[in-house]
């Protein structure tokens, strides 16, 4: 996901020296006088980083206890997490009522604001009792607390953490019942326990809702797929079951409390029915024949899993699943499944075999079309938010369509450039050239 962070720093320098060049009496200005791409000399975000636009959202969270929906978007690459009060209200390009982790919505850089700044925020939950959001603070190696955002709205600082010793501790130490590895997912039940998959640790962890206010370090008081907090292995050191995971990389719960969790690298879905116990083994799976069973054939099917991403459960009990190998999310049921049941409804391709980014209409993008989708939410009405995270964009698909209406990220539904490319904006820039040949300059 920031594969291209490395370069970010190459190009600013780049900048500064095409922008250094000013004289005074005669002699070149050690200082830069304007800048090209951003606003001014302090700002730095790819594309001309505003607030309306998005950069790899990862995940979606929404809050459906009162009226209105709110909507919170990870937007993973910009650090930080927007949020917007009423999806129904929303119009294309409305500005977010809250950022979190950034002192404003022009800032996208890791640590926007000190210690207890984001770094590639991933997976998102809300409570169901109180509003609290949780953040999987992926490259910090933790999870963090805002209380209740939109009861809160000039706390832009999360005021708990999980994972780690305090806020000033950033690094995967050895696994025990306090620490976190690369946490993907999160999730709340209907008793208020939060669920963290631990991603980098091949496990699921607890924190019930009794201890969710201790001081850190908070220690969880349940660990699935591993047989103690010490252990890491992926399915246990052993072949794909019923009790292993591989690289957890969603979680989600349904009307039950029942425990749904993409198990990426197994290539499937697994569900832990309520209530869930030490030692607890999965009860159904989707995406594979059997519990033991792990891959995909060479063409998609409807029962395939190419790395399953962001889950939901929706009022009925269907199961969607975000997979962006295979630029789709797919729909199944979940009332007496075991194993294997096929999906039987598909975003973002026309079928259940074809998984090309943005069919029919690469290198844009569509309002059907998906370019690596990495979660999906459904609220009370059927309306269905996915995380479209090739296409920098999250879609608001109506109840019973297949096309998106809304678009959050975007302009339009055809745009698809990190941060929505702008006529002033510049995307790591290498090299300038000065007309000379007119006056005044171009700079």
């Amino acid at each position: 996901m920031k594969a291209t962070q490395p370069w970010r720093g190459v190009c600013a320098y780049s900048l500064f020296l095409a922008l250094s060049v000013g004289t005074v009496a005669g002699q070149i200005s050690p200082s830069a006088y304007r800048a090209l791409g951003q606003t001014n000399l302090t700002f730095d975000g790819l594309n001309l980083v505003q607030g309306v636009e998005l950069n790899s959202p990862n995940a979606i969270a929404l809050d459906t206890r009162g009226a209105q929906v709110h909507i919170y978007i990870s937007d993973s690459a910009n650090s930080r997490i927007l949020a917007w009060p009423d999806t129904a209200a929303y119009q294309i390009g409305d500005p977010p009522t809250l950022v979190l982790g950034q002192p404003g919505p022009q800032y996208s850089q890791s640590y926007g604001i000190g210690a207890k700044g984001l770094n590639t925020p991933i997976g998102l939950a809300v409570d169901p009792t109180n509003g609290n959001l949780y953040v999987a603070d992926y490259g910090n190696n933790r999870v963090v607390r805002y209380p209740s955002p939109f009861d809160n709205p000039t706390q832009i600082e999360p005021d708990t953490v999980y994972g780690q010793a305090s806020f000033n501790t950033f690094t995967a130490a050895t696994a025990s019942a306090s620490s976190m590895n690369q946490p993907r997912a999160v999730v709340v039940d209907f008793a208020g326990n939060l669920w963290v998959a631990d991603t980098g640790n091949n496990r699921l962890l607890r924190f019930s809702a009794g201890i969710l206010n201790n001081p850190a370090p908070v220690s969880a008081d349940l660990v699935i797929a591993q047989g103690g907090f010490t252990t890491t292995q992926a399915n246990g050191g052993g072949n794909p079951s019923a009790t292993g995971l591989s690289t957890p990389a969603g979680l989600a719960v349904d009307g039950q409390n029942n425990l749904y969790v993409s198990d990426f690298n197994n290539t499937r879905v697994v569900k832990f029915a309520a209530p869930i116990a030490a030692g607890a083994s999965a009860s159904a799976v989707w995406g594979e024949s059997s519990f033991s069973t792990r891959g995909v054939p060479p063409q998609a099917t409807s029962s395939s899993l190419g790395g399953p991403e962001g889950i939901t459960v929706d009022a009925k009990g269907n199961l969607y699943v975000a997979v962006p190998g295979d630029n789709r999310v797919l729909v199944f049921p979940t009332s007496g499944v075991t194993t294997g049941t096929p999906a039987t409804i598909v975003f973002g391709q026309a079928d259940f075999s074809t998984t090309t980014p943005n069919t029919g209409a690469f290198p844009l993008a569509s309002a059907s079309t998906l370019s690596g989708p990495t979660d999906v939410k459904v609220d009370p009405s059927g309306n269905v938010f996915i995380a479209d995270a090739g296409n920098n964009r999250v879609l608001k698909i109506p109840a019973g369509a297949k096309s998106a209406n809304q678009i959050w990220g975007q302009s339009d539904l055809v745009s698809n450039g990190a941060n929505q490319i702008k006529p002033s904006s510049i995307n790591f820039p290498y090299q300038i050239v000065i007309d000379y040949s007119q006056s005044p300059y171009a700079l």
